[in-house]
């Protein structure tokens, strides 16, 4: 079947079944959806409910590259990898929820590029909790080639999981 444009599918089983599906816009569900076949799409795919899938499914993260000495994250890093890579200690900041309202379960990856150590940090209404924190609310990767994730666990408040200092 395939679909152009934007389509909104809205079942009265609140299912709908995708069988090598391709759309050239987006496809929003409301319900749930399960794919036996192939999904390819070159629009955003927005669902509400269940996506069940019979086979492979692959996620290709985009990176988001830093030089900075700080970097703030912005909403459109949801699901991104960002890469900070400096020679001097540098800084990424979580902005509080009113600034970026990330949904809760929100995933971003650090990974410390380069040589300068990063520290995770949350503005003034954040909250970080981390295996290993040296100071209150931050976190610092452990070297060069480190990572961790972060997860949102609530409106302000932020886990950070990985290779920590």
């Amino acid at each position: 079947m395939p679909l152009t444009r934007n389509n909104n599918l809205n079942g009265n089983t609140n299912t709908v079944f995708l069988p090598n599906t391709a759309t050239s816009g987006n496809l929003g569900v409301a319900g749930n959806a399960n794919i036996d076949g192939n999904l390819n799409t070159n629009g955003n795919v927005s669902m509400t409910g269940n996506l069940s899938v019979i086979g492979n499914m692959l996620y290709h993260a985009t990176t988001n590259q830093q030089t900075g000495l700080s970097y703030a994250l912005a909403l459109s890093d949801d699901g991104k990898i960002i890469e900070m890579n400096n020679a001097s200690a540098n800084s990424l900041v979580i902005p509080s929820h009113n600034s970026a309202p990330y949904p809760i379960g929100t995933q971003i990856t650090i990974i410390q590029t380069g040589a300068g150590q990063t520290t995770v940090s949350g503005s003034a209404e954040v909250t970080i909790n981390a295996g290993v924190q040296s100071v209150a609310n931050t976190a610092k990767l452990r070297a060069q080639w480190s990572s961790v994730v972060l997860l949102k666990r609530s409106s302000n408040v932020w886990l950070v999981m990985g290779d920590l200092a």
